[in-house]
């Protein structure tokens, strides 16, 4: 599975109906970091299924804000980050912790149920296009031409 295909079928899938923030349909997202505003936990439960590997889950902190965040450890690729860029630059990770993907996908939970199956199913339709291409193929309104970068 290529890595960079799977980054930009979750890029493509992304939307207001997978962000854990009910604000994100309020602005126009055009940049990465727009679309991957609260959209960490369903990224890394689909990164996980491709790429298995363990949860992390820290608290982020830039001026004066604070968020928590989820990322995943891949046996395959190390380190895969691909919502870190809705933070500044100077954002910092505190508080860091193993979790485990329960903590994500909780069993009762059937808002975060039904936005981790809907970005999923996205992300399958991206990954089985038979063109390396897959910005043709987007869910959202938002298109961009930014590079792949795994923090």
């Amino acid at each position: 599975m290529q890595i960079a295909k799977l980054y930009d079928a979750c890029q493509r899938s992304w939307d207001a109906d997978t962000s854990y923030n009910e604000d994100y349909g309020q602005t126009t997202r055009l940049t990465a970091g727009e679309r991957s505003y609260g959209q960490c936990a369903v990224t890394s439960l689909v990164v996980d299924d491709h790429h298995p590997g363990e949860f992390f889950q820290a608290t982020v902190r830039w001026s004066g804000a604070w968020a928590i965040h989820y990322w995943i450890e891949s046996r395959d690729f190390g380190q895969l980050d691909f919502t870190w860029d809705q933070f500044p630059v100077y954002a910092a990770r505190t508080d860091i912790q193993r979790v485990a993907r329960v903590r994500l996908l909780p069993a009762g939970n059937d808002w975060m149920n039904e936005r981790y199956a809907l970005f999923s199913a996205r992300v399958a339709v991206l990954m089985k296009s038979e063109t390396n291409n897959t910005r043709s193929l987007s869910f959202s309104s938002a298109e961009t031409n930014e590079s792949l970068i795994l923090s």
